[in-house]
C-alpha cells in the first residue's frame, strides 16, 4: 500500500501519533529511522575514509605519526581552507551543526531540523575529521542521525510530539552505527538529549539503536571500538588510585569545559576564516611534537590500553596537547564532536595517574588498560555530567564488564568534583548558556510536549457566517454539533457552544429573519489558528500569546485557505491536565 501525503491512512496514522499511548506507531517509526540513520552514517564513514586516502597519500586512516612534521601542519590548514570554500556556498542559516544545534532544535523548534544544516554537517564534518583536526565523530554523527529522523517525520507531516521521539531515535541509532555501541546510544539519547525516561521513548529508541547496530555490524563486523585483553583488578588495593583518578579527571573535565567556553565566548565576533585557520595552525604546531593529538585518536587510546607509550613525559605531552588543541578547535567552530577528545584526554589522564602514583609509591600497577578505561569513563562523566552515559559508553566500547564498579566510583568522584568544586554543569548546558538559553526541566512542559493537539480536539462543529437566516438554522443544526465556529468576512472570529444558540432560538420572540451570532446572549470565545502538527504545550503557549481561550486546528494550508479539522478550548486543557 502506498501512502499519499493526504491519504486517509496517513491521516489516521498522524492522529494516532498525537496520542500519548501511540507506542506501536512510534516503535515502527523507530525501526525505520534506525535503518535510514545507519545508511547515512555508513555513507559518512565512507566519505571520511575516501577523504583520508586523498589527504594521507595512501597511508591508513589517522596514521598521522607516519607523516612528516610539515605535512602535519599543512593538513589541518588544507582542511580549514576546504571548509571555508564550502562555507562560501552555504547559507549562514545552515552553518549551525552538532549536538548543541540538535538540542536547540529539540527544545525551542519542536525538533524540526533542516536538510541544509544536515548536508553542511555531512560534508564539513567529514572534511574536518579527515584533515586531522582535533575533534570527535560523535557530534556530526548525532546531528546526522537526528536530522535524518526529523526529516522523515517532517516529510510525512507527523505531529511535533512524535518528532521529539524521532530525533531521539535518530541520535541513538547514529551513535550505535558510528561506534558499535547500541546501549550507549540509547542512554545518551535519553539522558543527554531528551533528559527524560518514558516507556513511549524507551522502546522506539531501543529498536532504532538495535536496527542500526545490526546493519553496521553486518558491514563492518562486531568488533568493539577498542580491542583490549580481559582485565581483572583488585578493587581494595586499587581503590586509592581509582579515587585519585576520579578527582584528577574532575579537575581536567572542568578545565576542558572552561577552555572551550572561553574560546567560544572570546571569538564569537571573529570572522570564520580567521577562526578556522587559527584552529588549524594551533593543531598543526602542537602536532609537531605530539602527532597523536590529530584526529579522533582511537589508535593512541588502544596503544595506551595495551600498556604502550606509558612514559610520564609522553603522557603529559599528549594529555595537555589534546586538551589545548581540542578546546581551541571546538571553541573556534570546527564542525566536530567533543566526546572523542574527552575520551582521549581521559585515557591519557588515567594512564598518567597510574604511572605517577606508581613512581611515588613504588607500586607497579598492572593492567594498564584498566586505569586507562577508568580515566576515560571518569572524564566523560565530568564533562557531560551524565554519569550513566559515561559508564555505559566506556564499558560497551571495551566490552569489559569488570570495569563497571571501579568506573562507577571514579565517575561519581569526577562528576561531583566538577559540579561542586568548580560549579560546572554539563558542557552542553554551558554552551547553551553562552547563547542565553537554558534547558527546559519543567515537568509540565515535558508532559504536554509529548501529546499532539489533535488527540484533544473536538471535531463536532459547524462553520456559520456571523449573520444567518432563521429559516436555515434548523437544518444546519440537525446533526447536533457541539460548537459553532463563527466566520466574519470569511475568516474565523469566535466559537460558541451550540446549546447557546439553541436556547436563544427556543426563546426568541424577535420577528427578524436574520440572527447576528455575535450579538445573541451566549458564551463565546475568541479563537486563533494552530497547525495540526502542534503539541498540547504549543497550544497552551499560543493561547497565552494571543490572549484567546480557544483555538481552531487546521491540517494544511493551500492558496491561503485552511482546512479546519477541529477546535480546542483552554477549559479542555485545564480540566484534562489540571494545570
Amino acid at each position: 500500500m502506498r501512502f499519499k501525503p493526504t491519504s486517509p491512512d496517513l491521516n489516521r496514522f498522524r492522529n494516532q501519533l498525537a496520542r500519548i499511548d501511540a507506542l506501536p506507531q512510534l516503535t515502527l517509526l523507530g525501526l525505520v529511522s534506525g535503518i535510514l540513520t545507519a545508511l547515512v552514517i555508513m555513507m559518512f564513514r565512507e566519505l571520511i575514509t575516501l577523504l583520508s586516502s586523498l589527504f594521507m597519500a595512501g597511508l591508513p586512516e589517522e596514521a598521522f605519526m607516519d607523516i612528516d612534521w610539515d605535512i602535519r601542519i599543512f593538513l589541518p590548514v588544507l582542511g580549514s581552507l576546504t571548509l571555508l570554500l564550502t562555507a562560501l556556498f552555504t547559507h549562514k542559516n545552515y552553518r549551525q551543526v552538532g549536538i548543541i544545534h540538535v538540542i536547540e532544535r529539540l527544545d525551542w523548534h519542536q525538533a524540526r531540523l533542516s536538510l541544509g544544516n544536515l548536508l553542511n554537517q555531512f560534508f564539513a564534518g567529514a572534511i574536518a575529521i579527515a584533515s586531522g583536526h582535533s575533534i570527535g565523530r560523535e557530534g556530526p554523527a548525532v546531528h546526522l542521525g537526528a536530522g535524518t529522523a526529523s526529516l522523515l517525520g517532517q516529510s510525512m507531516k507527523l505531529p511535533n510530539n512524535s518528532l521529539r521521539i524521532l530525533v531521539a531515535c535518530g541520535s541513538a541509532a547514529a551513535i550505535s552505527a558510528a561506534f558499535n555501541t547500541p546501549v550507549a546510544g540509547v542512554i545518551f539519547s535519553l539522558e543527554v538529549l531528551m533528559v527524560e525516561y518514558t516507556l513511549s521513548g524507551f522502546l522506539p529508541v531501543m529498536l532504532a539503536s538495535a536496527s542500526a547496530a545490526i546493519i553496521t555490524q553486518t558491514i563492518y563486523g562486531t568488533d568493539p571500538a577498542f580491542l583490549v585483553p580481559p582485565i581483572s583488578t583488585e578493587l581494595l588495593s586499587d581503590l586509592p588510585l581509582i579515587l585519585t583518578t576520579g578527582v584528577v579527571m574532575g579537575v581536567l573535565g572542568a578545565l576542558f569545559c572552561q577552555l572551550m567556553t572561553f574560546f567560544v565566548k572570546k571569538t564569537a565576533r571573529v570572522p570564520l576564516f580567521l577562526r578556522l585557520l587559527t584552529a588549524a595552525g594551533v593543531t598543526g604546531l602542537i602536532a609537531i611534537p605530539a602527532p597523536a593529538v590529530m584526529g579522533v585518536g582511537y589508535g593512541t587510546i588502544t596503544e595506551l590500553m595495551i600498556g604502550e607509550l606509558h612514559t610520564p613525559l609522553f603522557l603529559v605531552l599528549i594529555l595537555f596537547g589534546k586538551l589545548l588543541a581540542s578546546s581551541i578547535s571546538l571553541g573556534l567552530g570546527v564542525p566536530g564532536g567533543l566526546i572523542g577528545p574527552t575520551l582521549f584526554i581521559g585515557a591519557a589522564g588515567g594512564a598518567l595517574c597510574a604511572t605517577v602514583m606508581g613512581l611515588l609509591t613504588g607500586t607497579e600497577y598492572m593492567n594498564a588498560g584498566f586505569h586507562v578505561m577508568v580515566g576515560m569513563s571518569a572524564m566523560l562523566g565530568s564533562v557531560l555530567q551524565a554519569p550513566l552515559t559515561a559508564l555505559v559508553t566506556v564499558v560497551e566500547m571495551t566490552r569489559n564488564t569488570n570495569l563497571l564498579f571501579p568506573a562507577l566510583l571514579a565517575i561519581i568522584i569526577a562528576t561531583l568534583t566538577a559540579n561542586l568544586m568548580f560549579r560546572k554543569p554539563g558542557i552542553f548546558e554551558q554552551l547553551l548558556g553562552l547563547q542565553g538559553r537554558s534547558r527546559f526541566h519543567n515537568p509540565v512542559h515535558k508532559a504536554l510536549s509529548r501529546i499532539g493537539i489533535t488527540s484533544m480536539m473536538d471535531t463536532e462543529f459547524i462553520r456559520l457566517n456571523r449573520f444567518q437566516s432563521l429559516a436555515e438554522l434548523s437544518s444546519l443544526l440537525k446533526n447536533n454539533p457541539t460548537w459553532i465556529l463563527i466566520l466574519e468576512n470569511g475568516a474565523p472570529s469566535m466559537i460558541m457552544p451550540t446549546s447557546g444558540l439553541v436556547f436563544y432560538l427556543d426563546n426568541n420572540n424577535d420577528s427578524s429573519d436574520t440572527v447576528d451570532l455575535l450579538d445573541i446572549p451566549a458564551s463565546r470565545y475568541d479563537v486563533a489558528p494552530i497547525e495540526s502538527q502542534s503539541s498540547v504545550y504549543q497550544a497552551w503557549e499560543m493561547m497565552a500569546e494571543k490572549h484567546v481561550d480557544a483555538l481552531y486546528i487546521f491540517s494544511e494550508k493551500r492558496k491561503k485557505k485552511q482546512k479546519i479539522i477541529g477546535l480546542v478550548t483552554k477549559e479542555n486543557l485545564v480540566s484534562h491536565y489540571r494545570i
